[in-house]
């Protein structure tokens, strides 16, 4: 807690609210601490990424998840984090209700969409009963799973599922796609988009549950060129943007679009920010290697 609250004070000493993801990854934690754990999944399917099959949960289980997401968002606010956002897509287990592959349950978690979705109900019901209703509540989720016909989350379905979040208290949704557990090796980050319009991928679905709910919608995914992204804002009902691989090459890569709106970010959508244990942009690091070589 310590720690969570120095840097949301640094944070928010640079005029910037801040918000915590929250997550359980389920069958998809394939990580050497959780090798002798049981992990939890909507049904008993054995996860095709990471070869994983989790314990169905019960009912106890599931209420003991809900508490557990509660308990954290409690923390986040007596940390000064401004909001949560559940983590309800990739594959992640909230999202695995959602994907009819993964939940072949028939109880009232499983079958139809709204049951598909009465877990990320009761977590959003539960956090707002603890937390009130000044501290945001964000949820991340699919517009398509990208799986085989009836395996995933469609976008019929997701225009569906936005309205249920919204009519349970969800004040934001970022919109997402691509189930990480679908053994297609779909990623939500692409790669080769150096044009402007092959940017902002997810814009069209987007759009659609935008139109469809009346609280803010967040586009995601290959958010690179300023101007793009302000005929999005001026002629759609998209309210805000995300990024994270720009951030990860150039964090003040904002205020160079505010000096500069013609400003081109560094990033290449390479990809190779991930490796194992660390994150960082290759790109800058050749960069910093061509500057000062001795320090490489």
């Amino acid at each position: 807690m310590d720690e969570h609250k120095k840097l949301v004070d640094i944070v928010h000493s640079n005029d910037t609210p801040i918000a915590i993801q929250l997550a359980y990854g389920g069958s998809q934690t394939n990580h050497p601490d959780f090798e002798d754990a049981s992990l939890w999944g909507p049904s008993a399917i054995k996860n095709r990424a990471t070869g994983i099959t989790p314990k169905e949960m019960t009912n106890d289980n599931i209420r003991h998840v809900v508490k557990m997401f509660t308990n954290a968002s409690v923390r986040a606010q007596k940390a000064g984090y401004d909001a949560v956002e559940l983590h309800a897509a990739h594959g992640y287990l909230l999202s695995q209700f959602l994907t009819p592959y993964c939940n072949r349950r028939e109880d009232e978690y499983g079958g139809n969409i709204e049951n598909r979705s009465r877990i990320i109900v009761e977590v959003i019901t539960s956090i707002r009963k603890a937390v009130g209703s000044a501290f945001a509540i964000m949820i991340k989720m699919n517009h398509d799973d990208f799986m085989d016909e009836g395996e995933g989350l469609t976008l019929a379905d997701a225009i569906e599922v936005a309205k249920i979040f919204e009519n349970a208290g969800a004040d934001l949704l970022e919109i997402s796609g691509a189930n990480e557990s679908s053994g297609k090796g779909i990623s939500p980050a692409r790669t080769k988009i150096h044009k402007p319009e092959l940017q902002s991928y997810f814009l069209e679905p987007t759009q659609q549950i935008a139109s469809a709910v009346s609280i803010p919608v967040m586009l995601m995914g290959g958010n690179r060129n300023f101007a793009r992204l302000q005929d999005i804002l001026n002629q759609t009902d998209i309210k805000y943007f995300s990024m994270a691989r720009p951030l990860l090459s150039e964090p003040d890569l904002v205020n160079k679009w505010k000096k500069n709106p013609e400003y081109k970010p560094l990033c290449v959508s390479c990809n190779g920010c991930y490796r194992e244990g660390e994150v960082g942009c290759v790109v800058q690091e050749k960069l910093m290697a061509k500057k000062h070589p001795s320090r490489v």
